[in-house]
């Protein structure tokens, strides 16, 4: 540690302090670049033999790299007018073509910043066949497809697709890696039409170099189903389309990357990327190892769009976990500043053509995360006395996961197509953690071993141009089993057992399901109904076991089982008043069983949705929704089990479902021409028979137990603004939302309490996309959490500012800057990074220097409903991180 201080001191503070004054000058000089080379060129365009003015003549200027700087075309009296900046050199090159006439190629000196050149063109007998022109615009339309040129966007050959997404005007990248295009989450990414990864876009868009990528286009009113699509008016989904550069089609390509470092223990880094894209066959593998920052499993997390109606969702429910240990993970902060982990990750994605009729897709996943976390954590009860508890934890977890997934698409006809999705999952961990709770040390591990299968078979047929048959089909199973062992003597005295037992738990859950869901499309050219009629049967078992030494503890005894079987009919239709007003109602009449305890409920469910489209003021989507939300299997259980080392949850056999209410409005307006768009939208949920908790909470444990509330509200509403400004060539973004939810709780057999919980988040970021060496980033986003009930808040800063700088040779510096304020303490870190790749060469190099101030030690602070929480980990240290890449 004395010698990591004696090196910031003696080397590295001086060096950020000449960097500072390096990049204000260099900030400067590309102002006044950027600002002051702006010139003009304009005159006449005529025949040379006539003097009889050319319409329509093309007018361009390059410099001598082949840079497009400007160009033109003639009006009805020949005239131009392009406007420029001045190379460095003061020449430029002057292209003229017209039908008809000889190009006329000449050589221009800029000496003023006004210049006047009236052009003569000689006239040919021959027909011009062609007139090739090359623009320099990096965005634009046709019908639903948005096309984005990604060398526009991009600011060295170094970033990732994801880094270059976030510029794109239309494009959100939230920092889950979920990805929003004109405000709507996306479906998919493709690559050149084809979905490669499934679901699982996060994957490609944070490891496919953007280098690779020559458009992106935004492909809105998406469907992948060519049957359901001749049919449909609209859709909902959204998909972005990635056109690969043409020099990586047919051929072998990827990378190896290496990577070590200096002052941190078992610091290293390996990627391997392979990819094959033929008309036939397509191929994508992504291998990954890291050993600090990143998580391998969070890169395979599923992103849906949930608002499209017309086709079905998979039917996927997760594993059932009982027990849970907590990693005490922060989301604020980057992976690599404060994750401890090795991960490695294999995904190999195959896509093949068999046939024009049939086709092929494949992938599988593999993950294997070992987390080690040091952190303690203070919690204050500010409903009881401001009762406290300390706790330190030592927590180290493995963490496994292999799915396989199939899918075969086949359309024999233009009426018929039919697609089966395959997948297999099995996701083992073993968690062990040593911790102190006020003063006394407990000990836990867990086993948890889950697997499940599903198949989903869809089929869709077209019996006429008014009559449209779309079926889903799917099966499936899903088992998980956990067992615990547990040294922890304040439970044992809570349940009068000697305080030096072990306690050994097993738990086993299982679920089969199958379904059939069946559509039925009438389109019209006015009116459009959709029918669709639903049945489900799943069945669920939850066994529990708590051994105390040899004992079993009978009172924390748990065998439940319960079948559930759901119908429902779904009517609705869609009015076209014009291709700008569309309304949507309709209803839903549900009925849900639930055989093994003889109850049945019957719901019925009106819908609305109104759209108002328009070119001047943008597009409005006001949507009313009513739906059932029924109890979880677990929130039944009749007896108490363990959730955590100090925490015992009991169900309710009496809870009963809970009907949600949901209006949502959302307006949007996009000026391509301009570049800039602006969306708010508002939403609110009110929910009868709500779930709430009556939690009772002892010097060292607490146990909970589900109880009905009458009402529990959910209010959110945001505004975003996203402007290029041309002139500045800067992307800024303005991001405004506010959540509130009303909540309710009983504690310690107190009179329920209704409080609400709100958070405001602020967020402004700018980015440039100057022609010049030198770029920047920079974001600002204050975050407050209230609680008005005990009329408590709390507040986080966070800036952002990354500088890039590109000299001629290929070298790439960037320098970020991090400052948190958490409750008005302030965290700083400062990152740098080299990247150089020798010109023409396969061969790039990559020096990161991380956490230069070397910050130890994070504290974050939250609200809960009747606590608040105060976490403290363990950073990365200060460390050096060396690469070295080669491209193939």
């Amino acid at each position: 540690m004395n010698i990591k201080n004696s090196l910031q001191q003696m080397v590295i503070n001086p060096i950020i302090q000449s960097m500072n004054r390096f990049f204000f000058v260099l900030f400067v000089l590309s102002s006044y670049t950027l600002f002051a080379q702006d010139s003009n060129l304009s005159g006449k365009v005529v025949n040379s033999a006539n003097h009889t003015a050319i319409s329509g003549a093309s007018v361009l200027l390059m410099a001598k790299d082949s840079i497009i700087l400007g160009y033109a075309y003639t009006d009805s009296y020949g005239k131009y007018k392009v406007s420029f900046k001045k190379p460095q050199n003061n020449q430029i090159l002057l292209r003229v073509a017209a039908l008809g006439y000889n190009r006329l190629i000449d050589t221009i000196s800029i000496q003023d910043q006004y210049m006047q050149k009236d052009i003569g063109l000689i006239e040919k007998i021959e027909v011009l066949k062609e007139v090739l022109l090359q623009s320099n615009k990096s965005l634009f339309h046709k019908k639903d497809t948005t096309t984005v040129v990604v060398k526009y966007y991009r600011k060295h050959e170094a970033q990732s697709l994801e880094s270059v997404l976030k510029d794109i005007p239309g494009i959100e990248v939230k920092p889950t890696g979920e990805i929003l295009a004109h405000g709507k989450s996306i479906d998919k990414i493709l690559i050149d039409g084809e979905n490669l990864v499934g679901h699982n876009y996060k994957l490609l868009s944070r490891n496919l170099g953007a280098v690779m990528v020559d458009k992106v286009q935004i492909i809105d009113n998406y469907e992948d189903n060519p049957v359901l699509k001749s049919v449909l008016d609209s859709s909902e989904k959204v998909a972005l389309n990635l056109k690969i550069t043409s020099k990586l089609k047919n051929i072998w390509f990827g990378h190896v990357q290496l990577g070590t470092g200096v002052f941190l223990d078992d610091l290293f880094q390996g990627d391997l990327m392979l990819g094959l894209l033929k008309k036939r066959v397509k191929i994508l593998s992504f291998n990954t190892y890291k050993t600090v920052g990143t998580k391998a499993s969070e890169e395979l997390r599923v992103f849906t769009n949930s608002f499209d109606d017309n086709s079905f969702s998979l039917y996927t429910p997760d594993n059932q976990v009982f027990y849970t240990i907590d990693n005490h993970s922060l989301q604020e902060f980057d992976g690599v500043e404060s994750l401890f982990n090795k991960g490695l990750l294999n995904n190999t994605n195959i896509a093949n053509k068999l046939s024009d009729k049939l086709s092929l897709r494949s992938t599988l996943k593999h993950t294997n995360d070992k987390q080690t976390q040091q952190s303690s954590l203070q919690t204050l009860f500010n409903a009881l006395d401001s009762q406290v508890w300390q706790e330190q934890t030592d927590y180290n977890d493995k963490n496994r996961f292999l799915s396989y997934e199939l899918e075969l698409r086949y359309q024999p006809n233009t009426t018929h197509w039919i697609n089966n999705i395959f997948t297999l999952e099995s996701n083992p961990i073993d968690i062990k953690d040593r911790l102190s709770l006020n003063s006394g040390a407990i000990f836990q591990q867990l086993q948890t071993t889950g697997s499940n299968f599903t198949n989903h078979l869809f089929y869709t047929t077209k019996i006429s141009s008014k009559l449209l048959l779309h079926n889903y089909f799917f099966i499936g199973n899903s088992t998980t089993t956990q067992n615990i062992d547990l040294q922890n003597e304040f439970v044992n005295d809570y349940i009068d057992f000697d305080s030096l037992q072990k306690i050994a738990l097993n738990n086993k859950s299982s679920r089969q399901f199958w379904g059939v869901k069946n559509k039925i499309i009438l389109p019209g050219k006015q009116f459009k109904q959709i029918i669709t009629i639903r049945n489900i049967w799943k069945k669920e078992a939850f066994t529990s076991l708590t051994h105390i030494g040899e004992t079993l503890y009978t009172s924390w005894f748990n065998a439940e089982e319960l079948t559930e079987v759901n119908n429902s009919i779904d009517y609705r239709i869609k009015h076209f008043f014009n291709r700008k007003v569309k309304l949507m109602t309709g209803f839903e009449l549900e009925q849900i069983s639930l055989k093994s305890i003889g109850l049945r409920y019957l719901f019925f469910n009106p819908k609305l949705k109104l759209e108002l489209k328009g070119n001047t003021l943008g597009s409005l989507v006001f949507l009313y929704n009513t739906s059932t939300g029924m109890p979880r299997f677990y929130d039944r259980i009749t007896n108490y089990y363990l959730i955590s080392y100090n925490g015992l949850f009991k169900g309710n056999p009496d809870i009963k479902p809970t009907r949600m209410h949901s209006a949502y409005l959302t307006w949007r307006y996009y000026n391509e021409k301009r570049r800039y768009s602006i969306s708010a939208t508002s939403s609110y949920m009110l929910g009868n028979n709500s779930k709430a908790l009556q939690t009772n909470i002892f010097d060292e444990l607490f146990s909970s137990t589900i109880y009905n509330t009458k009402h529990n509200k959910y209010l959110t509403y945001n505004l975003k603004i996203v402007n290029y400004f041309r002139k500045l060539k800067t992307v800024s973004k303005l991001m405004f939302d506010r959540t509130t939810n009303l909540t309710s709780y009983i504690i310690n057999e107190s009179p329920e309490i209704n409080q609400i919980l709100g958070v405001t988040r602020l967020n402004l970021s700018t980015s440039t996309k100057w022609n010049t060496r030198f770029s920047f980033d920079s974001e600002c986003v204050l975050t407050f959490y209230d609680n008005e009930h005990i009329n408590k808040s709390l507040s986080t800063q966070k800036y952002n500012l990354q500088l890039t700088y590109s000299t001629p040779k290929k070298l790439n510096m960037s320098l970020a800057i991090n400052r948190y304020i958490i409750e008005g303490s302030p965290y700083n870190f400062l990152n740098t990074d080299l990247y150089y790749r020798p010109k023409e060469s396969h061969i790039s190099y990559n020096l990161g220097i991380n956490n230069i101030f070397n910050e130890e030690y994070f504290t974050h602070n939250t609200i809960d409903t009747y606590k608040t929480s105060f976490l403290r980990i363990k950073l990365i240290p200060f460390n050096f991180l060396g690469s070295v890449k080669y491209r193939f």
